[in-house]
């Protein structure tokens, strides 16, 4: 049976978690997704070879007051904050090896790459995103299906 891959995000990939037009819940927008370095875009499906590196880029917004945190997890292994606007982010209470930002005061739009490994032991890679103003919060996770092979050899 051919291996088969699916990339499938909990909300759709880069499409509005939450508009403003509902409260003003801050927004995480997907821009860009790359494996091993090469750019998948963001709506293209490709498979996540087993112990690729996967790199996701970010646009953040408040709509309503400004940015608070951001936080990412990884439901296998590590990942990390591998690019960000350096003048918006605090350093208190950042650490970029967990993947936690503390923003300045008076930020209202960012944008953020997380990086991670895909693992070499599990059959999924969920890369959660967590986004924050003063009050309000929201969230976006990503699907990965992870197979033996890469995308060029399927």
């Amino acid at each position: 049976m051919k291996n088969t891959f699916l990339i499938i995000p909990f909300l759709a990939l880069g499409m509005v978690s939450c508009s403003d037009g509902m409260g003003g819940i801050p927004l995480i927008t997907v821009d860009s997704i790359q494996i091993n370095g090469e750019s998948i875009g963001r709506n293209i499906l490709y498979p996540i070879p087993m112990n690729a590196t996967v790199r996701v880029f970010t646009t953040l917004e408040a709509y309503d007051g400004t940015l608070s945190s951001f936080n990412t997890e990884v439901n296998y292994g590590e990942n990390e904050v591998s690019g960000y606007q350096k003048d918006v982010v605090s350093d208190d209470l950042t650490n970029l090896k967990e993947g936690v930002l503390r923003f300045k005061d008076g930020v209202v739009k960012t944008n953020v790459a997380v990086e991670t490994i895909a693992p070499s032991t599990k059959d999924t890679l969920k890369l959660r995103f967590y986004l924050n103003t003063d009050d309000k919060g929201t969230k976006e996770e990503l699907v990965f299906k992870i197979v033996s092979k890469s995308h060029r050899e399927i």
